[in-house]
């Protein structure tokens, strides 16, 4: 009787601690999502903005090589000029 007594009464914590464990993962689950949430959003303002720069990048670029271009073409002409005469 003793031996069942202390058997129940060890379950009966065991249950307490059951329940208390759940109400603590409840509580971290609901601290956790909002987290969540936040670095989802962040990711996907990241991703947008990496698609916009891009298309931002190739055009510096493109420009960058036109001005190079221009400035080549430019030289080469006075070169020329200078050479003719």
């Amino acid at each position: 009787m003793e031996i069942r007594e202390k058997v129940f009464a060890q379950l009966g914590r065991v249950e307490e601690e059951t329940k208390r464990l759940a109400i603590i993962q409840k509580e971290l689950e609901a601290m956790t999502d909002p987290t969540r949430k936040e670095v989802s959003a962040i990711r996907k303002k990241i991703d947008a903005v990496n698609r916009e720069l891009k298309p931002l990048g190739h055009n510096c670029l493109k420009k960058e090589y036109k001005e190079a271009l221009e400035a080549f073409n430019g030289k080469s002409r006075e070169k020329a000029q200078l050479v003719k005469n």
